[in-house]
């Protein structure tokens, strides 16, 4: 009575915002668990007193977009950021997906002016 809706559609508003919250974490989460696993690796083998191996600076300098072979123009259902600008995607709108071979290979997006500007 206080919010002056029905309680079907209380709850359907509650499910939608819980869904939207949980989305954007399952996003987020990927490219943190990247991240702090690198970060690990790199302490784990300065703490072994290993100097830095060519191979891992290459890995660590190399920009995601080089390993892209293919864009694929889609409609975002989770929010994401353009790789090379930051610009937020929101879900709706218009974007470019990299596709690669390599399983591991995060997930990259791009908007359209910046795919314009490649």
């Amino acid at each position: 009575e206080r919010e002056r809706v029905s309680v079907s559609h209380l709850i359907r508003n509650v499910l939608e915002d819980t869904f939207h919250l949980v989305d954007n974490i399952v996003a987020d989460s990927a490219q943190l668990v990247d991240s702090v696993r690198r970060d690990a690796l790199k302490l784990a083998a300065s703490a072994r007193g290993d100097k830095p191996r060519a191979a891992d600076a290459v890995a660590d300098s190399e920009d995601p977009l080089t390993q892209v072979e293919a864009w694929q123009d889609v409609i975002v259902n989770k929010p994401c950021q353009c790789q090379r600008c930051g610009t937020a995607l929101a879900r709706g709108q218009q974007a470019f997906r990299g596709l690669g071979t390599a399983p591991s290979q995060p997930s990259v997006w791009l908007c359209p002016d910046c795919l314009a500007a490649l």
